[in-house]
């Protein structure tokens, strides 16, 4: 038979002798009319003594029906650790070694990150590079321009530490850059020369020249703009061609079972000194205890007024019929 479940309603009627053989409820009447002033102090004070005393006897019987259960719930929490706490010394001696060794491969990794993160960076910043000069060439419109492109290229080729690993791609694309210049030069005095024929051609009407001008500075540009292409694509090869180191590690780190912020203080002075909200400052219990026995001893402590020591106030404290503390002991 499962026992009865207790309830407060149980629990109350349980009660109600012996609350009613104590005269609680007359002592709560006649204590909800106190009015507190110096004629009824002494009459008061015995009524309310006797409601201290009730209150006492209430205490120590729940605390006698509750001491069976506890040594219930004593005995089985033993059970239950004799169990539990080998699987909880394992799991804390293993504890520290996994926060110690998953940090050396979570840092690790991250290097590896970063260091992906800069081949990726340099790749790309040699594609941006390749890709800007080539269309700057083909849009160059004279030979003082393709100069300034040229010792552009000649400078960012003597930059290798800029690129890293990529700097070899620069310097296979180089020849090839400075033959589209090259190429970009012959074109605009060809078609400089085209433009000339083309004007006399205007003027004499001469339709077959015009239109053979015309066809031939097309075939010119057209021509430039294939090498070009052909230069961006050779380079995009080269550039794809060199592995991303890294890409292929597994990670052999461990993902927390959970995690939350925590903080630590390794300079108490220092935090104090830039950030004293931060930091508390505690009377040393022990010491007070000690130094407050001496002057107890010493009989030189007034019983009814402060005593004042540097900031620290010694002082008699009586306790009257409360059941709680209203105050905080130092």
């Amino acid at each position: 038979m499962l026992p009865q479940k207790i309830t407060k309603e149980l629990v109350i009627a349980s009660l109600i002798s012996e609350t009613t053989r104590l005269n609680l409820q007359t002592f709560l009447d006649q204590a909800k009319s106190i009015r507190h002033d110096r004629e009824s102090l002494s009459a008061n004070y015995e009524l309310l003594l006797k409601l201290r005393d009730i209150w006492d006897f209430l205490d120590k019987r729940r605390k006698a029906e509750d001491k069976p259960e506890k040594e219930v719930i004593a005995t089985r929490k033993e059970g239950y650790e004799e169990i539990m706490n080998p699987i909880a010394e394992l799991l804390e001696a293993a504890d520290p070694y996994i926060l110690a060794i998953n940090s050396e491969l979570l840092l690790e990794e991250r290097e590896i990150g970063e260091a992906i993160k800069k081949q990726v960076a340099n790749r790309d910043s040699l594609a941006e590079f390749i890709n800007d000069t080539i269309r700057a060439i083909v849009a160059a419109s004279d030979n003082k321009e393709l100069v300034r492109i040229q010792k552009a290229i000649g400078s960012e080729k003597s930059h290798r530490a800029k690129y890293g690993e990529y700097a070899t791609v620069l310097e296979s694309v180089v020849d090839d850059l400075l033959k589209l210049i090259d190429g970009r030069k012959k074109l605009i005095h060809e078609t400089g020369m085209l433009n000339e024929r083309m004007q006399k051609a205007l003027r004499e009407n001469d339709q077959p020249a015009i239109v053979q001008a015309k066809e031939l500075m097309e075939l010119g540009k057209q021509e430039l703009d294939e090498n070009a292409a052909g230069i961006s694509d050779k380079a995009f090869k080269k550039v794809s061609e060199l592995p991303i180191a890294g890409y292929d590690i597994v990670s052999k780190a461990v993902k927390p079972r959970t995690h939350r912020w925590a903080w630590r203080v390794d300079d108490m002075e220092l935090l104090y000194k830039k950030m004293p909200e931060l930091v508390t400052k505690e009377a040393n219990t022990k010491a007070v205890n000690a130094f407050l026995k001496v002057k107890v001893e010493s009989g030189t402590l007034d019983e009814y007024l402060d005593n004042k020591f540097n900031g620290l106030v010694i002082y008699r404290k009586p306790f009257y019929v409360s059941v709680k503390t209203t105050t905080k002991d130092a």
